[in-house]
């Protein structure tokens, strides 16, 4: 198991949009605050050549690596200008390289940008996107977009995680109360119910006990303030309803490692098209990470 030794680096995935500049001022904070440092990832974006000659096609090429190396310096000189006692590092290439095996390894999330070039699509990816999901295999932060307007007042910032009792919640409680710990937050985990999960408009005593009972067998909740909140109606309701402009709201998938996956109906792609606050979104296969938060930097 990969320990947080060696998950030593924020990603953070740029295209040069709005929304990817945003992500980075966001990972620049993040990597400040976990002590870590930060990695730019850019994929040179292709564009059919007019001229479709070889000549025209290798110009084309050339042309989308000088654009690469132009969007990560400026997103480095962003980066520095938000955290200048960061370590940055940018990688730019495919995401076939050789390089990326040893960034998977040292990666403690990805950060995307909620909306990217190529327009908002599954989970608003901004390059580069589901294939770098897949290949990093850590939790994916997407920043809530700035100026997106919130109708519960701003409060305590908290860090809020979803859980639906199907399994899997100590590992995603876990994550949510590292993140907790690292931001100073009170930990909320919140649980909807179905109605008929409900006797006399209150939830049955067994859903509180199995939720408590998560937490309890959760890692690193004894140093945070913990409460629970179980709400009757859709997940979607229910955590939207909870949350506040300021919180980071974690939520698990079910699919395999693809954002992609979540189609529309799903609770994690639903959470992001409110765009509420920032979202975590923790893929299967992060969720056994040996997660030990570095203490935030003062």
């Amino acid at each position: 198991m990969v320990t947080s030794q060696q998950r030593d680096t924020v990603v953070v995935g740029c295209d040069g949009s709005w929304h990817s500049n945003h992500a980075v001022d966001v990972a620049a904070r993040l990597a400040a605050d976990r002590g870590h440092g930060l990695t730019l990832l850019v994929v040179p974006s292709h564009s059919a050549p007019v001229d479709r000659s070889l000549r025209g096609h290798l110009e084309e090429e050339a042309a989308a690596w000088g654009r690469a190396h132009e969007t990560a310096q400026l997103a480095q000189e962003r980066a520095v200008m938000q955290a200048p006692r960061v370590a940055v590092e940018h990688m730019v290439g495919d995401l076939d390289g050789t390089a990326l095996p040893e960034l998977a390894a040292r990666a403690a999330v990805l950060v995307l940008g909620s909306q990217g070039s190529e327009g908002q699509r599954a989970m608003s990816m901004s390059s580069p996107g589901p294939a770098m999901v897949r290949r990093l295999g850590c939790p994916v932060l997407v920043p809530r977009e700035r100026g997106v307007s919130h109708p519960r007042m701003p409060r305590q910032r908290r860090v809020v995680v979803g859980v639906d009792g199907r399994g899997g919640e100590e590992e995603l409680i876990s994550i949510a109360a590292a993140e907790a710990m690292v931001r100073g937050r009170d930990l909320v985990i919140v649980r909807a119910v179905r109605p008929s999960e409900v006797g006399g408009g209150i939830a049955r005593p067994d859903v509180w006990d199995e939720t408590w009972m998560a937490v309890r067998h959760a890692e690193h909740t004894g140093a945070v303030s913990s409460r629970v909140v179980v709400g009757v109606g859709d997940a979607l309701a229910v955590l939207t309803t909870e949350c506040a402009r300021d919180d980071l709201l974690v939520v698990g998938t079910r699919g395999l490692t693809r954002l992609s996956g979540l189609v529309a109906g799903s609770v994690a792609r639903a959470v992001l098209d409110a765009g509420v606050c920032d979202v975590l979104v923790v893929p299967p296969c992060a969720r056994t990470l040996a997660w030990s938060p570095v203490a935030a930097a003062v």
